[in-house]
């Protein structure tokens, strides 16, 4: 029996990893704003006697949480801002999304990306030239996407050549826009029904137009190369 090689070894515990965190996520599905509502007494008292403690916290969870893809970013994120004010809200929740991000983009790197790209130095050769071009353009309006997954974003970016300083940056800047409008949101949660109130037509239209503006300077290089 052949003994399975470095890169097929940490093939699998990759996906291995990625197949729990789905499994987990599983059994946190469910409308967040109800969710929060049911959590409000208990999570009032904590915060009221344990201030700094739920912080620190908070600010764990929300990093494990973006490690493992478990969908409650979003609740926790608009609880943060109703506990805590958009102020603090916004740059815990920042902060520790950044690093959960990053801790998530190097684990995908050290166990796969990395050996990919040996592995297939050649064909992906032309992709890093797209990459090292257009990668911090792609990297930004994607995180100024709510549809896209966050963590999608995290592994896919791990598997490519783009620099860790690079994609910290793009991380932290590009998910500004959504976490000032869940923060904000937080302080409305008691006369929402469902996270559908507070998303509005006119909030996705202003986040995808970011976007757009993010991807214009690639347009300008291509056309800039066809003249």
């Amino acid at each position: 029996m052949k003994k399975l090689s470095s890169v097929h070894l940490r093939l699998i515990i990759f996906l291995s990893f990625l197949g729990i965190a789905a499994l987990i996520s599983s059994f946190f599905l469910g409308d967040i704003i109800v969710q929060l509502k049911l959590l409000n007494g208990r999570l009032t008292y904590f915060i009221e006697y344990h201030y700094a403690l739920s912080l620190v916290c908070f600010f764990l969870i929300y990093i494990v949480d973006n490690v493992l893809a478990l969908p409650i970013a979003s609740l926790m994120t608009i609880g943060a801002g109703y506990f805590y004010g958009p102020l603090i809200a916004f740059c815990v929740t920042t902060v520790a999304a950044s690093c959960g991000a990053t801790l998530s983009f190097l684990m995908t790197r050290y166990f796969v990306g990395r050996h990919l790209q040996k592995t297939y130095a050649e064909k992906f050769k032309e992709f890093n030239k797209n990459v090292d071009v257009y990668g911090t353009h792609f990297l930004l309006a994607v995180r100024f996407i709510p549809a896209v997954p966050f963590v999608l974003v995290n592994v896919l970016a791990g598997l490519t050549n783009i620099p860790l300083k690079t994609f910290c940056w793009t991380t932290f800047l590009g998910m500004m826009p959504v976490t000032l409008l869940l923060v904000f949101s937080g302080r409305e949660f008691r006369n929402v029904a469902s996270l559908g109130e507070l998303v509005t037509f006119k909030i996705v239209a202003l986040l995808l137009g970011l976007a757009l503006l993010t991807l214009f300077p690639i347009f300008l290089k291509k056309q800039r190369k066809s003249v």
